[in-house]
């Protein structure tokens, strides 16, 4: 999912246009947003849906007991933001820089997805990444974008979720944009054992 401003997967720049890619409902992948002026036009594209259960794939290693106790989001978090970074080095783009403001708005949306069960770029009212962040006082950006996923299941549910984004063309075309420069994640997890994860680029005005 991707927005730009003056211009969240792909991007197609008009000027004096705004795009946005985000998840599309229907399928639960990316939306284009076109927002000129006062008017706002959606345009819906394809993008995979990013949902893995270790029980449904064989290939992947044996479920292991789970105890949400011991999982520390924030290592997850720090972990998957990692793991992005050793892909766009390895690439030879630049390593991302951690966004605290758009950390938190990470998190939020992946503790909301986690506590209503649903799995969408829209939140709880409606609102996708670009709104989101202008309603968390993150209102000097040029460009946006988000990544989510979830999973449940795996020993390594972070590196499960990192594997997936990098085998989706989509997500991995915002992964690895050269034009990001700082980042955010959030991760929440539910008593069942699923993991929901939340990736935010930004690009600064």
């Amino acid at each position: 999912m991707l927005l730009r401003r003056c211009n969240f997967l792909l991007i197609f720049s008009f000027l004096f246009l705004q795009t946005v890619f985000a998840q599309n409902p229907a399928n639960k992948n990316l939306y284009s947003f076109v927002k000129n002026g006062d008017t706002e036009k959606i345009a819906a594209l394809a993008r995979p849906r990013v949902f893995t259960d270790a029980k449904k794939d064989a290939t992947e290693k044996p479920k292991i007991t789970f105890d949400r106790k011991a999982v520390d989001v924030f290592d997850i978090e720090r972990r998957v933001f990692d793991l992005i970074n050793k892909e766009r080095i390895k690439a030879g783009l630049t390593a991302l820089v951690r966004n605290e403001d758009i950390t938190r708005m990470a998190r939020l949306h992946s503790e909301n997805m986690a506590a209503y069960d649903f799995f969408s770029h829209s939140g709880l009212d409606g609102k996708l990444v670009g709104n989101r962040a202008d309603a968390a006082g993150v209102k000097r950006w040029r460009l946006i974008g988000e990544n989510i996923a979830y999973n449940r299941g795996y020993g390594d549910p972070t590196s499960c979720a990192v594997e997936k984004w990098m085998l989706s063309p989509g997500h991995r075309d915002n992964i690895l944009k050269a034009d990001w420069r700082e980042s955010g994640i959030g991760v929440a997890v539910t008593e069942k054992g699923t993991f929901y994860f939340t990736q935010v680029f930004l690009l600064k005005k």
